[in-house]
Order: structure tokens, then sequence, then C-alpha cells
């Protein structure tokens, strides 16, 4: 693994491992938002021709990860404070229409993981490790959609996840209360026992589009938004 500027790895891939590193790299924000993606230090990191980074390039413009100009090349989108906000409000409903639509086929095996997420989310946060914390509660939500019978809604559902997982990151690391979240995933649960459609999206669109105030709250002391 070479380490060195961005982390890029010193081998030859295609178009669709280039769009694969650099989509990763944003999101994880090891690209900033607003960072200049410089194609000739790429094409030297992966060893490849412009051809093929520039079919990733557009790949990623197209879904909205950067913005190209003609005198200054790629560079990695970013958002306004309120824009986030509105994008969490759209990821919200998105979430909230999946879960509804979902929980009439959840399983018993199902409900018995979305205990076990939660329980295990508990766990992390007495001891404030919030990047497992996160990854759990990822997987909360993965099963509680899993039923969704729409593929084109859980695509874009996914879509607007990666593009918002940057600014959801960096919004966890300021001081939230994790137990208000668990005693919400805790009625989450009791509502998808019910197989009820109707109080899981109330639930679900609440829980989530109530992080879009964090984000309100904390934008001046999130960095490179």
């Amino acid at each position: 693994m070479n380490n060195e500027g961005t982390g890029y790895m010193k081998t030859s891939i295609d178009a669709q491992g280039i769009y694969e590193r650099l989509k990763e790299q944003i999101i994880s924000r090891e690209l900033l938002p607003g960072q200049r993606i410089v194609e000739l230090d790429v094409c030297k990191k992966f060893n490849v021709s412009r051809t093929p980074l520039r079919e990733a390039l557009r790949r990623l413009e197209a879904e909205g990860f950067i913005n190209y100009f003609k005198n200054r090349g790629a560079i990695v989108s970013y958002l306004k404070p309120e824009e986030i906000v509105e994008r969490f409000i759209y990821f919200s409903n998105l979430l909230a229409f999946a879960s509804s639509l979902s929980v009439s086929h959840i399983s018993k095996k199902q409900i018995y993981e979305l205990k076990m997420f939660n329980d295990k989310m508990l766990s992390v946060a007495d001891i404030n490790d919030r990047i497992q914390w996160v990854a759990y509660n990822q997987s909360f939500h993965i099963t509680l959609i899993s039923g969704c019978p729409n593929q084109y809604l859980l695509s874009q559902l996914t879509k607007e996840g990666e593009r918002l997982w940057r600014y959801w990151a960096s919004a966890f690391n300021m001081v939230f209360d994790l137990n208000k979240y668990h005693r919400e995933h805790k009625e989450i649960i009791k509502a998808a026992q019910l197989k009820d459609p109707e109080k899981i999206y109330n639930l679900i669109y609440h829980h989530i589009s109530r992080f879009s105030d964090h984000i309100r709250m904390a934008s001046g002391g999130i960095a490179g938004i």
C-alpha cells in the first residue's frame, strides 16, 4: 500500500476501479469538499492514461460527487449547510417510505436482528466508540428496509445515502444524545413487530429528519462543508 498523498495505490486499474477508489475517498473525506483532483497526479498514482480517469470523473460528476470546471478541472463537490439540511429531509422521506413498504414483509429473524443491532449500539455508546456505533446504526436501518419490494427506491436511497455520508460522519463528531436514538429505535422495533406501515413511516421520518436540526446547529463547527 502506498500512503503517499491521498493514499492512491500505484497499480494499473480500469475506469471502474478508479471510480470506486475516488468515490470511497470522497465519502470517507480522505478527499475533502472543495479539494482539487489533479489528473496528472492521479494518473501517476494509478499508472493509467487520462482516458479511463476522465471516464471515471464523468461518472462521479453525473452522480454529484465532483464538479468539473473548464479552467480548474475536477473539484470535490460540497453543499452549503442549508442545502445539506434540505438533502437530509429528502433522504428522510426516502428511508421512511422504504421502511413502510418493507415492514409488512419483516420476519421474526429480522426483528431479532433489529434488537441485536440496537443492543450493540448501546454497548459501544457506553465506551464512546462512535465509529462502531454508526456501523451498527447502518446495519439496523438496512435490516429494516431489506424487505422493500421497490428496487428503484432502494437504489435511489443507497445513492443519496452515499452522497450524504461525508456530512453525516462529520456531524457525528459533534456531541449528540445517543441514548435518545436508542429509545427511538425501540419504538421503531415495536412498530415493526405490529407491521404498522404508517407508524413506521412517521417514526423513521422524524428519527432521521431530526438529524438535519443537528446539522443546522453544528454547521458552524463542521470543517470542510
